[in-house]
C-alpha cells in the first residue's frame, strides 16, 4: 500500500507535484543565457587558479610536501662561508638533490661515488654555498680538475660547461639534470 500522493521520497509522486518534504515543486532545468554562463566561468576559473597557484594553494603545499620528503623538516643553511672545511651533510644533500650526478658534461656517475667539489676554491675565496658546489665522480674531480686543470661553471638553469686548460676545448651539458629519483 502507498500513501497519499506527494508524502513519499522525493521525486517520487505525478510530474509537478515537488518535494513534499520540503515544499519545493519540482521545475524543469533551465539552460543559463549564454553572457552569465560565461561569466560564471570565468569566475570559477579565477578561484581554481587562486586555490592552485596563490601563496596558500594546492600547488605551493604539493611544493612544500615535496621538498619536505627531500630535505630534513628543520630549516638549514645553504651558505655555510669560506670558515668550513668540510661540506655540511645537509648541504651535500641539496647539491645532491640538484645535480642527481656527476656534474661533468657528457658523464652519468651516480651520486653515491661523486664527491662535492668548490667551483672556486675556498683558498681563492671560494664559499662553500649551494651556488659554489657541484658534484664530481673522482675521475674528473681529482684528475681532470685538479691535475690536469680543466675548470668548470655552474649556469643558473643547472647545466654545466668545461673548459680545458688552453681555453680551446669546451664541453656543455645540453639540458639540466634529470628529476628522476635518485
Amino acid at each position: 500500500a502507498t500513501g497519499p500522493p506527494g508524502t513519499g521520497p522525493p521525486g517520487t509522486g505525478p510530474p509537478g507535484t515537488g518535494d513534499a518534504a520540503s515544499g519545493t515543486p519540482l521545475l524543469p532545468p533551465r539552460m543559463l543565457p549564454p553572457r552569465t554562463l560565461a561569466r560564471l566561468q570565468d569566475t570559477l576559473l579565477r578561484y581554481a587558479a587562486d586555490v592552485l597557484s596563490g601563496p596558500r594553494g594546492l600547488t605551493a603545499f604539493l611544493r612544500t610536501r615535496t621538498l619536505a620528503a627531500e630535505f630534513p623538516s628543520v630549516s638549514l643553511p645553504l651558505d655555510v662561508g669560506t670558515v668550513a672545511s668540510t661540506v655540511p651533510p645537509h648541504l651535500r644533500r641539496a647539491v645532491i638533490s640538484r645535480d642527481r650526478r656527476c656534474a661533468f658534461p657528457g658523464c652519468a656517475q651516480r651520486p653515491s661515488s661523486c664527491q662535492v667539489h668548490h667551483i672556486q676554491p675556498r683558498a681563492a675565496g671560494g664559499t662553500t654555498c649551494l651556488t659554489n658546489l657541484l658534484l664530481l665522480c673522482p675521475f674528473h674531480h681529482l684528475i681532470a680538475i685538479h691535475r690536469w686543470g680543466w675548470s668548470i661553471t655552474l649556469h643558473g638553469n643547472g647545466t654545466t660547461t668545461a673548459t680545458s686548460p688552453d681555453g680551446r676545448k669546451t664541453l656543455r651539458s645540453h639540458s639540466p639534470p634529470s628529476t628522476g629519483a635518485v
